[in-house]
């Protein structure tokens, strides 16, 4: 079976966040009960004019945002969830220093959660749904994070007057399109200092070597970009007057897996494996991050709020038992949007606790709002926000939450919807795709028809009039580009991936394609080994297969748990008190009073979300 795209398990649970305008945060926040004044500091004192002080500031303390890149709970050694557990010493002592959160939600890939973080906002609002390309897609209507989003280092700048200095260091994969900036797409969006790297490392490009770009300007990189981070990182800080926000987006452990510095980690990579070389990238970006964490002098830390979270969940490839490696990254089952979410130094109270409060990405928004003392109320205007400000719970171990609801999705096209909610319940199938022909030399055509390609939907791709039995190959691109060394034939190029297969006695082929999120339109055609033709090879026609629109949106309590793929109908419910591994839909019989009435609430929950202004 040949994927089209990520062929993704069905919706998944959900997070959720007040539909109306936050209400104004408190203009300051002070130290939590058990917070000494960190040292070094000079708390609330203006300067002198004549006898009188002027007003007192509050004290805003530096906020170090630490991102790893498909890095799930299941391979975080202080939660204790996975089996083969990478040694993660670092990130489990600041789990020690402060709180760690059991039940953190945010988006089951990349872009939509980092606009989630810099946005206090989820993607149906912001557009970002899926992973955003460098490049607009057939159907794209933006190209990555709106300039118009106010973000994170924007609203602590206004709300501060300009107190802060923000950095991004890292991976930025928001956009960097002439829309947005290009190579300054960071900095246009409110980084006063950006290093690092504009999306994920592709080929030719590897951890090794790869564009360092630094406002706006590119140059090459040979240093390890694990390493290289908080190089930059530490180069951030000290030259930053405080206080600061750094955000540091490790590209780690995100694919190409690879075998890191020897002296980062402790994995056997003697025999080629995935799995090793993953945990060996967890355990050396864990490595660095101590090092990042040693190098602030110890009056600086203490002024330092430091957050750990996981973008989303743990690639299946690299899930190994108890966890189940269909229900990671890129779904909405837990293992896809259940992350690690830790919370250290200032404003922390009472170390070593963990927390079971509902939690979601957009939260730290107005979280590290209310830890610099930004009025939310004067920044956002009336700007929906779908966070919440943790700080009571960071400050109080016996304090709730304000959340009720977790709330996840992925969607494709990027731009914002213009309905939550499209009234298309079924597959508008069975349709072809489009032929466009190429073909030639030889007499094999190639079709694909079946459903129309969303949401896990299936269509065959056919093969007749081939060579019997001969071997062949699928090619596979984004880009419907004759390759002149091919006799200018072979549109389905550049390829992206080339898959080989056998024809059957008849000189035929049937094989599935599946629908999913993400990849747009992809041009198809197979290459034949003929040895009657000039060239050795015959060749089909080529055919661009279009990935319909997908929406699959999740919501939870912390005990149920409803997910909807909104294009098809379909639906998940699921009881995680007693399935905690989601495999028991409880939608398949009727559902007793106590599930109903948990069903309506979440099903109400979610359209009073994405309905709202």
């Amino acid at each position: 079976m040949v994927c089209l795209l990520l062929a993704l398990a069905a919706p998944s649970a959900a997070a959720q966040v007040p539909g109306a305008p936050l209400s104004p945060a408190p203009g300051a926040v002070g130290k939590p009960a058990g917070t000494a004044t960190p040292s070094g500091t000079e708390e609330n004192v203006g300067s002198r004019r004549g006898p009188a002080l002027e007003p007192q500031q509050p004290f805003r303390p530096n906020v170090l945002l630490v991102v790893a890149d498909d890095m799930g709970t299941d391979v975080v050694g202080a939660y204790a969830e996975g089996g083969d557990l990478p040694a993660t010493p670092r990130m489990d002592a600041l789990a020690d220093e402060g709180v760690l959160f059991r039940n953190a939600w945010a988006a089951p890939n990349c872009s939509p959660s980092r606009a989630m973080l810099l946005t206090g906002r989820h993607g149906f609002r912001t557009g970002i749904g899926t992973v955003v390309d460098q490049k607009l897609q057939l159907g794209q209507t933006l190209s990555g994070l709106p300039l118009a989003e106010i973000t994170l280092p924007e609203m602590l700048s206004a709300g501060t007057r300009g107190a802060y200095r923000s950095g991004l260091i890292g991976k930025w994969h928001l956009g960097a399109d002439a829309l947005l900036g290009g190579m300054l797409a960071p900095n246009l969006a409110g980084f006063d200092h950006f290093a690092g790297g504009l999306t994920n490392f592709e080929t030719p490009e590897t951890y090794f070597g790869w564009t360092r770009i630094v406002n706006g300007e590119e140059g090459p990189s040979h240093q390890y970009a694990t390493s290289a981070a908080v190089n930059d990182a530490l180069e951030f800080i000290d030259t930053s007057a405080e206080p600061w926000f750094c955000q540091v987006s490790f590209h780690a452990p995100h694919f190409p897996f690879h075998d890191p510095p020897a002296a980062l980690h402790n994995q056997d990579l003697s025999t080629p494996s995935a799995v090793r070389q993953y945990r060996a990238m967890i355990e050396a970006l864990d490595t660095e991050l101590g090092r990042l964490l040693d190098a602030l002098p110890e009056p600086v830390r203490a002024r330092t709020t430091v957050l750990v979270i996981g973008d989303n969940g743990t690639p299946g490839n690299v899930i190994v038992a108890p966890q189940d490696p269909a229900k990671g990254k890129g779904t909405l089952f837990e293992g896809g949007v259940r992350v690690p979410l830790i919370a250290s130094g200032w404003g922390v109270s009472s170390p070593g606790r963990e927390s079971n409060e509902l939690v979601s990405a957009v939260d730290l928004f107005p979280t590290i709002a209310g830890l610099a003392g930004v009025d939310l109320g004067d920044v956002m205007g009336t700007t929906t926000l779908d966070g919440v400000d943790l700080g009571p719970v960071l400050a109080d171990p016996v304090a709730a939450g304000d959340r009720s609801h977790l709330f996840a999705e992925i969607f494709n096209p990027t731009g914002v919807p213009a309905s939550p909610f499209p009234s298309i319940c079924q597959s508008l199938g069975p349709v072809c795709q489009t032929d466009i022909g190429f073909a030639g030399p030889g007499s094999a055509t190639l079709t694909i028809c079946g459903d129309e390609l969303w949401g896990g939907h299936t269509a065959e791709l056919v093969v007749t009039n081939g060579v019997p039995n001969a071997a062949a190959f699928i090619f596979l691109a984004f880009d419907s580009v004759p390759t002149p060394f091919m006799g200018g034939t072979l549109a389905a190029s550049p390829s992206i991936d080339i898959v080989p297969v056998t024809l059957d006695p008849g000189g035929g082929l049937t094989t599935s394609i599946i629908g999913g999120v993400g990849l747009g339109t992809m041009t198809f055609q197979v290459a034949i080994t003929d040895a009657g033709q000039p060239q050795g090879f015959a060749l089909t026609n080529a055919v661009e297969a279009e990935q319909h629109p997908a929406d699959l949106k999740a919501i939870g309590d912390g005990r149920w748990k409803l997910a909807l793929n909104v294009y098809t109908c379909e639906a998940r419910f699921h009881d995680l008190s007693t399935d905690p591994s989601e495999s028991i839909d409880l939608l398949l019989s009727p559902l007793n009073s106590e599930q109903q009435t948990a069903y309506d609430e979440l099903t109400g929950a979610m359209d009073a979300l994405v309905n709202s202004p």
